[in-house]
């Protein structure tokens, strides 16, 4: 072996192990820091409802919870004057309710009993990782969903919109085992898994501004603290 292609070899193996490490960095950021949750937004600034809206409601295409057997689908408002299948285009407005589907025994339910409430949003929240071992995007699955939802008109507008106090419910990836951990959220300003199962949220209830953590596998509070105080300006 001459000492040009000896130079050669080396720098590729070097270059390797650069590549390597990108891609490792790159599987932290997309998955440690961000905890590879999936979220999935159903609010915009036209949904409003009424409080007693009596409109039907439209199955929309299924989507598969990641990394599982489990299948999701929203059912939403009709809009007026629409027709067919529901189009991925439209199927963000109005949320009314989850249909989940078993991709195995093919049985399925929804998530609530009634067509009254709007969620404005489900994430998904993967299953715990060896940190030795950090995953890539693609290999992680969902062990929890958490849902943002509005269930009553508590500014008294006559509608259910944005504006009104949010509840804050979990289940595991199948949708079973439904349980509310937090309401009365007049305004979210973020939220996050810092650890496996423990959810940061920060919000404002009844004018105080608090950050909470949340136990998804005993669907509880663990800890709430109000944040420090940043001057009555500040809304």
């Amino acid at each position: 072996m001459n000492t040009a292609t000896l130079v050669l070899r080396i720098a590729i193996s070097r270059m390797k192990v650069k590549i390597k490490v990108i891609e490792v960095l790159v599987a932290l950021m997309s998955c440690g820091l961000a905890s590879c949750a999936r979220q999935s937004d159903y609010r915009n600034l036209n949904t409003k409802i009424a409080a007693n809206s009596d409109k039907s409601v439209e199955l929309a295409h299924f989507e598969r919870i990641h990394g599982t057997k489990y299948f999701m689908a929203t059912i939403n408002e009709a809009l007026a004057g629409a027709g067919g299948s529901f189009s991925s285009a439209r199927k963000s407005d109005n949320t009314r309710n989850v249909l989940f589907l078993d991709g195995e025994s093919l049985t399925s339910h929804r998530l609530f009993d009634t067509y009254s409430f709007l969620i404005l949003s489900k994430t998904e929240y993967p299953n715990p990782t060896k940190e030795s071992e950090p995953a890539k995007a693609n290999d992680v699955a969902t062990r929890w969903l958490v849902f943002q939802l509005v269930k009553a008109d508590t500014n008294g507008d006559g509608r259910l919109d944005v504006l009104d106090q949010h509840t804050i419910g979990v289940t595991d990836a199948s949708g079973a085992e439904y349980s509310e951990v937090l309401s009365g959220i007049d305004q979210e300003f973020g939220m996050a898994m810092m650890t496996t199962g423990q959810l940061i949220i920060v919000y404002s209830s009844e004018g105080k501004k608090l950050s909470a953590v949340i136990d998804l596998d005993k669907r509880s509070i663990s800890r709430t603290k109000a944040l420090a105080d940043i001057g009555p300006k500040v809304k």
